[in-house]
């Protein structure tokens, strides 16, 4: 926790006057994040405060060099001076010139090397404090429509680490002719890693070996696959935990024996990964954030940080032979389910994808977002899929063709925009 928050609470609570303001420099995270849900409503306060201005320096080239945050300057006064939007000021460095602590040149120099904007800010998520931020008040009333809570669960993916023991790619030059269902893989190398783990290829049974979808492969209407497969020994009928060692010397005995090998590696991890997975959690190779959520056969994608976009992935067919479907690797966020944990239909997936790729969803996001955290569960409205509604099987097909046809997606993502709007009209 940033301690910004605590200080100008003690600073308001002691040393404010009823008609006073208090103009704080502090991240701008603090206007998105959950855990300043309580600082932003000021209940704990004699006179009730609100937030009445903000200064916005995140555009403005890092003016407070050497610390690189991205920084907004927060006036809060009396609540009684609160208005329907709080105007907001932002600080744009001009092109071609540098803003930083340089000694020698006047504020009023240092100034003229930024241009000011003006654009608003709002509380238009239901039962939260986050702030949205938008170019007009027409724009924010827009926002305000179609925030809310959807109809679908959002699940983050699996914890897969240390990285360099559980992420695989697959041979290319297997020193043997595999046996019937094997396959020759090699363990991937990070650069920056905790545990050093060697190269290696070796053989395992393709049974409980699928593909991964990372975080970074993620793009709007298109999966960029890897290639990267890995362990993942769970069955549907007990979701919560692993096959045991038993069970998985009878049914994929190469990769008992790869776990075992590295057991203390695996169980030198911190405790973290196990206190998600939660007790009885089962053997040392059980992963967290498993569930029956981890055995749909149609996902939306999307990623929980950096760039917001979405895309459908459903099972694919393997090298070896046969179809497997996708597992999710932390970062990759999935949606498979509804609020009754009835899983998504085909169609359904690409009513969702298109909602979640709609031009004002993707600004109301970043606009109510820290680009480093998008919610798991996005606060905007994603009514219930219904096959008989018009606009629903539009937004699907529209999605479906997106799909295929990359050159036109900027001419269909119009055509989901006001679809989609037109659901909250």
């Amino acid at each position: 926790m940033n301690v910004c928050a605590l200080i100008a609470s003690v600073s308001i609570e002691n040393w404010l006057t009823a008609n006073g303001k208090l103009a704080f420099l502090m991240p701008k995270v603090i206007a998105f994040q959950q855990s300043y849900e309580g600082f932003r409503k000021f209940k704990f306060h004699k006179v009730k405060r609100d937030f009445i201005g903000f200064y916005d320096w995140s555009k403005a080239g890092h003016p407070f060099d050497p610390i690189k945050e991205k920084f907004m300057t927060y006036v809060i006064g009396n609540s009684k001076e609160r208005k329907e939007f709080i105007p907001v000021k932002e600080f744009v460095k001009k092109k071609g010139v540098r803003i930083a602590r340089e000694h020698h040149i006047t504020l009023k120099e240092a100034m003229d090397r930024l241009e000011e904007k003006t654009y608003v800010a709002g509380q238009v998520i239901p039962e939260s404090t986050i702030f949205t931020f938008a170019d007009s008040n027409a724009e924010l009333q827009s926002f305000k429509k179609i925030s809310g809570k959807p109809d679908y669960i959002g699940r983050e993916g699996v914890e897969f680490y240390p990285q360099e023991l559980l992420l695989f790619n697959i041979s290319k030059n297997p020193p043997t002719e595999p046996q019937k269902g094997h396959i020759y893989v090699t363990n991937v190398q990070f650069g920056k890693s905790r545990y050093r783990i060697p190269e290696d290829t070796f053989e395992l049974e393709t049974q409980y070996l699928y593909p991964l979808v990372k975080g970074t492969e993620i793009e709007e209407f298109q999966h960029n696959y890897g290639g990267i497969v890995v362990p993942f020994p769970y069955e549907e009928s007990d979701c919560k935990r692993p096959l045991d060692q038993q069970q998985l010397h009878s049914k994929s005995p190469n990769l008992l024996k790869y776990y075992l090998k590295y057991k203390h590696t695996i169980e030198s991890q911190t405790d973290y990964s196990d206190k998600i997975r939660g007790q009885n959690a089962g053997e040392f190779y059980g992963l967290a954030r498993v569930g029956n959520y981890s055995f749909a056969n149609h996902y939306v994608a999307f990623r929980d940080n950096t760039k917001w976009c979405s895309v459908v992935i459903s099972p694919m067919n393997m090298e070896w032979g046969g179809k497997k479907r996708f597992v999710f690797q932390n970062h990759a966020v999935a949606i498979c389910e509804d609020e009754n944990n009835r899983f998504i239909t085909e169609n359904e997936a690409h009513y969702i994808c298109a909602i979640l790729n709609a031009p004002i969803v993707k600004k109301f996001m970043i606009r109510s977002s820290d680009s480093r955290s998008f919610k798991i569960r996005p606060p905007i409205k994603i009514p219930k899929f219904n096959s008989e509604n018009e606009t629903h099987r539009k937004l699907s097909i529209l999605s479906i063709k997106a799909h295929l046809d990359r050159e036109n997606t900027e001419a269909i993502l119009k055509e989901i925009d006001n679809l989609y709007i037109s659901l909250f009209s």
